[in-house]
């Protein structure tokens, strides 16, 4: 079972207590607090949204988590993320509890059809 050694915290971009369809759209984030291989804790944090200078990925990468599991995430904002060291889950949905219970179970993975692809000039994620 992940999540069973050290506590991590797991990130779900969510619409109430859904995994939001596109994590970079979501109303918040929901960050799990996860200890001995269940949930221990959560805080909810408002997206900010989407601005030339400022983008989801890297505040989310700012938040200490090590997990973060959406819906469709495009390709920029997984490459931003996986590059400062988490480990990005894109293509669930339903309920952001059980998309962590399933992450623990290893029953939930990466669906790399999830990953959405464009122009980086169309995406404010490609500013740094």
């Amino acid at each position: 079972m992940k999540g069973a050694g050290n506590p991590v915290k797991i990130v779900v971009g969510a619409d109430e207590r859904t995994v939001s369809a596109y994590f970079g759209k979501s109303q918040h984030f929901i960050i799990f607090d996860v200890a001995g291989g269940r949930i221990v804790g959560e805080e909810r944090i408002e997206n900010p949204g989407h601005t030339r200078r400022f983008n989801p990925p890297r505040y989310v990468a700012n938040l200490g988590g090590v997990v973060v599991i959406g819906g469709v995430i495009g390709r920029i904002a997984f490459n931003i993320m996986r590059k400062r060291g988490m480990e990005v889950i894109a293509g669930a949905s339903g309920d952001a509890d059980a998309a962590v219970v399933a992450y623990l179970e290893g029953k939930l993975a990466l669906d790399e059809s999830a990953i959405e692809t464009r122009d980086a000039s169309e995406s404010p994620e490609a500013v740094e």
